[in-house]
């Protein structure tokens, strides 16, 4: 689909497009499969988006971090900048976790980043950008064993929830 990418994102690298629902690109639909079209109504059409109670750790790290559909919304979202053009090409930060090993220093980008002091700065601005909870320094909401209410004879409707293993664990629909 990032081949299809609107005209709004020609200035951006296609491999940084990774996936439209979980990246705020949208992709020219006329271009697409009949199959695939249908799909990518039905999922615009159902606001299907990436969501959940507890995300883990390792998930929020490979989410893409260009277009991330977790931005704030009071953050402005500089991208395309000097600091952010080296860490796509010379630090090959496609990933949340890749950004965050830049902005911790874990990650070395060698002789080909003339600025690491500046990528890391906009590193850490790229991760403030993040709503919490998908933050990966954020630490995951501590979870609390379900018991049951001792002083009445009534028994609550225990809360399930579906334990979140990959990317395609978070997806919903019907979302607003």
């Amino acid at each position: 689909m990032r081949v299809n990418a609107l005209s709004t994102y020609k200035n951006i690298d296609a491999d940084l497009l990774d996936d439209i629902f979980s990246q705020t690109w949208d992709t020219n639909k006329s271009k697409l499969p009949p199959d695939i079209k249908r799909m990518v109504k039905v999922a615009k059409e159902y606001n299907l988006i990436m969501d959940g109670h507890s995300i883990p750790t390792e998930i929020k790290k490979a989410m893409p971090i260009w277009l991330h559909q977790g931005w704030r919304t009071d953050k402005n979202r500089i991208t395309n900048n000097a600091a952010c053009k080296c860490l796509q090409t010379n630090h090959l930060a496609r990933t949340v976790g890749d950004v965050l090993g830049v902005a911790e220093q874990r990650a070395h980008p060698g002789d080909a980043c003339e600025n690491p002091e500046r990528c890391q700065r906009q590193a850490a601005k790229l991760l403030d950008s993040l709503n919490r909870k998908w933050d990966p320094r954020d630490t995951e909401p501590e979870r609390i064993p379900y018991t049951q209410a001792e002083e009445s004879n009534v028994t609550p409707f225990p809360k399930q929830r579906q334990e979140i293993e990959s990317k395609g664990d978070l997806y919903r629909i019907f979302t607003d």
